[in-house]
């Protein structure tokens, strides 16, 4: 189902002048000369480096795509790059962070989705994204620890730190499990405020966290498949 969304037409025209902006600004930081005097040491090798970083975001939006098979939507496999792309252009250009490019992931896709089949797929995203690094910064302890004569501090820190991770990414995905934004809307609705919240956004985040819940029980095979493009990209 195609969801028209007339009042976010100007997200496009703004974004690109704030992308120009900051392209202009960082060349003219950094210096006209220096940018074409890196570019001629880097030679073909700048093809290269587009194309790994290409792969890269293909593979994770891969991973993406896996939480939007089964649901009615029409967004094309480049739709979803394009609008990964602008995410993480806003995730790596500003301090908001994900903070900034995940909302704008879900209000891209309102065009072609429901509001609840976007932000659940985004949240799944972030959820993986953020497994495959524990996983990977895992694997590397290991490997530090087998491979590096690191002091005996240091590698107990090290184990620590990932096992604070991985604790906290269990409570992140069992909360997720039991509906983690109709979770936060009691807590709010206890301390005076939910009503802050209208009835159509409440009834979107409801219907948002039945969506994660939904994929967790019955697309298992499609939750691995995501983790292993993660882990590829």
């Amino acid at each position: 189902m195609r969801i028209r969304s007339s009042h976010l037409v100007w997200l496009k025209p703004v974004f690109m002048f704030l992308g120009f902006g900051l392209l202009a600004y960082f060349i003219w930081t950094f210096g006209w000369q220096n940018v074409v005097a890196n570019l001629r040491k880097v030679g073909w090798g700048f093809g290269i480096i587009l194309g790994i970083s290409a792969t890269w975001h293909l593979l994770n939006c891969l991973a993406w795509e896996q939480f939007l098979r089964e649901r009615k939507t029409k967004l094309s496999l480049f739709q979803l790059f394009r609008i990964k792309l602008a995410g993480e252009a806003v995730n790596t250009s500003t301090p908001a962070s994900w903070v900034g490019g995940d909302p704008l992931r879900i209000a891209l896709m309102r065009r072609f989705t429901h509001t609840r089949e976007g932000a659940a797929s985004v949240i799944l995203d972030r959820t993986i994204h953020s497994l495959t690094i524990v996983i990977l910064m895992g694997a590397g302890v290991v490997l530090a620890g087998i491979f590096l004569k690191l002091p005996a501090l240091v590698n107990e820190l090290l184990l620590g730190l990932i096992i604070v991770m991985v604790m906290s990414m269990a409570l992140s995905i069992r909360h997720q499990h039991k509906g983690v934004l109709t979770t936060a809307i009691n807590l709010l609705d206890r301390i005076k405020i939910g009503r802050l919240i209208s009835e159509r956004k409440r009834r979107t985040l409801i219907e948002t966290d039945e969506t994660i819940q939904s994929f967790y029980q019955h697309d298992k095979w499609r939750l691995y498949l995501s983790i292993c493009y993660q882990l590829m990209g």
